[in-house]
């Protein structure tokens, strides 16, 4: 199991935050653009998402690893999303 970089309860504003090899935990993020530079691990557990957009810089080349981002980075970044307001 590779080692990430741990950050807990911090609040990131206006920033570029990585995801890939960093373990958030807690944390708030806050117009940020946080970037998937792999499919590697990342985690972000109890973290809210204000404003902010992904930057996905990914290579997938065959249905395993499409499997593991659906699974790991996808999953997070749907949560993350603003949903829109229905239309009256």
């Amino acid at each position: 199991m590779p080692s990430l970089l741990l950050h807990a309860d911090k609040t990131f504003r206006d920033q570029v935050v990585y995801a890939t090899g960093h373990a958030y935990q807690g944390c708030v993020f806050e117009a940020c653009t946080i970037v998937a530079q792999s499919i590697g691990p990342g985690v972000f557990q109890n973290c809210r998402f204000n404003g902010c957009v992904w930057h996905l810089n990914l290579v997938i080349h065959d249905s395993d690893q499409w499997d593991e981002f659906m699974g790991g980075f996808a999953a997070i970044i749907t949560k993350s999303l603003p949903r829109d307001h229905p239309r009256t």
